[in-house]
């Protein structure tokens, strides 16, 4: 069993403003885990651009509001509404608001991988392996790098910094 106090989690820099609590991954719990969890805070005007995932994801909006599009339809979302999105549905969450959105996420799956949906790149998602040494390489990173990303196709309302 394993205890994460969130005062002694080492928030990650994501670029652009984008900071993510580790809570449950492979480097930070001693069990052989099967999840991967982690808050997410987004300043206003960003947000996760369109992806998929080889894995079910749930998120509950824990502050600001937010806009999630899942397979195509847009939904408006309000303080701890909650996603389940199954491995495979393209879905993207935009803050709407004029405060930073907070996100609690949950894959269903230790090692989950994130495919771009304007270009269908697929890179394993760093949430199941960050750790101090990704952040310390965060601006090399094809995954977390700051916005503008390059390779990622033009900016537009579905490709925001990453969750």
């Amino acid at each position: 069993m394993s205890v994460r106090k969130v005062e002694e989690i080492t928030p990650l820099n994501r670029g652009g403003g984008v900071r993510t609590l580790p809570l449950v991954t492979r480097s930070t719990v001693t069990e052989d885990n099967a999840i991967t969890t982690g808050i997410s805070t987004y300043p206003v005007g960003t947000g996760a651009q369109l992806h998929l995932h080889n894995c079910d994801e749930h998120v509950t909006l824990l502050a600001g509001a937010a806009e999630v599009e899942i397979d195509g339809s847009v939904t408006r979302l309000e303080r701890f509404d909650t996603t389940y999105v199954a491995a495979g549905i393209p879905h993207a969450f935009r803050n709407v608001g004029d405060e930073p959105m907070t996100l609690l996420w949950v894959y269903t799956s230790a090692v989950s991988t994130r495919t771009f949906a304007a270009t269908a790149a697929t890179a394993r998602d760093h949430h199941a392996s960050m750790s101090s040494t990704c952040n310390a390489r965060l601006n090399a990173c094809g995954v977390c790098k700051p916005w503008p990303y390059s390779g990622y196709g033009s900016p537009s309302i579905s490709e925001l910094p990453l969750t």
